[in-house]
């Protein structure tokens, strides 16, 4: 966040902002990002409104720190987990808000990706709804998940897929996680258009697919 400071201290905030936002990218839940985006809303004035930059890329839809902090204690047990629905997936989490709507925003995406990919429905109407599930760690998917293998960093269901913050050594980023979701919801799409495609060649569109998602390098 020094970088983010060093823009802010210059009255860059649009610079600014973008650094934050990257940074969220990475970790939605870092603290000092999420105040920062919040001073830069209040200072940045117009530069900031007209840009209107909030509208897609505020991961807190304009709550304060405080605002999600509080919300996100309401919604800490499994029982009151924060829930979403988007034309294609439901969502079920109690990781917390920003990981809730960063999670419908990239699901969405990552369905356009596929659809691409598969070939399927290219030209619009929806997928087979299924349920996102993300813990808020792997005790909880062990515990509360589809009887998931100890092992595993997720799963795909048939109409969950579920995975959890902190991945198998409990230190992963946010990104990694999402790479995990990304890669398991690939197995609904090898499902939908190639139902008896062998194990391993389901794993290694998963793999790539997943790669692809996460790694602007690696086309489709």
């Amino acid at each position: 966040t020094t970088l983010c400071k060093d823009y802010k201290r210059r009255k860059d905030w649009l610079a600014a902002l973008e650094v934050c936002n990257h940074i969220l990218e990475i970790d939605p839940q870092q603290r000092d990002a999420l105040a920062a985006i919040d001073e830069i809303r209040r200072n940045g004035g117009k530069e900031v409104a007209v840009e209107d930059v909030f509208a897609g890329g505020d991961p807190t839809l304009g709550k304060s720190p405080d605002q999600v902090r509080a919300e996100d204690r309401r919604h800490a047990d499994w029982k009151d987990a924060w829930t979403k629905e988007t034309e294609n997936y439901r969502y079920r989490t109690d990781a917390g808000f920003v990981v809730l709507e960063t999670a419908a925003i990239a699901m969405e995406q990552v369905n356009r990706l596929y659809r691409k990919f598969f070939h399927y429905k290219e030209d619009g109407g929806k997928t087979p709804k299924i349920e996102v599930r993300i813990f808020a760690n792997r005790d909880q998917y062990l515990a509360l998940g589809q009887s998931p293998q100890k092992w595993s960093g997720g799963q795909f269901t048939g109409s969950s897929v579920e995975t959890y913050v902190g991945g198998v050594t409990g230190r992963d980023s946010i990104r990694e996680m999402y790479g995990t979701l990304f890669h398991e919801c690939a197995h609904q799409f090898v499902g939908l258009t190639g139902p008896s495609v062998p194990g391993w060649l389901n794993e290694a569109y998963a793999s790539f697919l997943m790669a692809s998602s996460t790694n602007p390098s690696i086309s489709c």
